[in-house]
């Protein structure tokens, strides 16, 4: 496994940019499955607050 060097990125800035462009694609992939999984598993308390709030903005009116 390669360490980080410091000086390495600062003479190359285009292989900063592409490792923070691997993690947050890593992250942001890891970050919609804990989200899906949640909103999976709260489905029905969501749908409720989703029509409550839908209709105190209706009666808003």
């Amino acid at each position: 496994m390669n360490h980080y060097d410091p000086e390495k990125y600062k003479r190359n800035p285009e292989a900063q940019r592409a490792a923070a462009k691997r993690y947050y694609q890593k992250n942001h992939e890891k970050r919609l499955r804990k989200q899906k999984e949640y909103d999976d598993n709260h489905r029905a308390e969501l749908n409720k607050k989703h029509r409550e709030n839908y209709a105190k903005l209706k009666s808003q009116d």
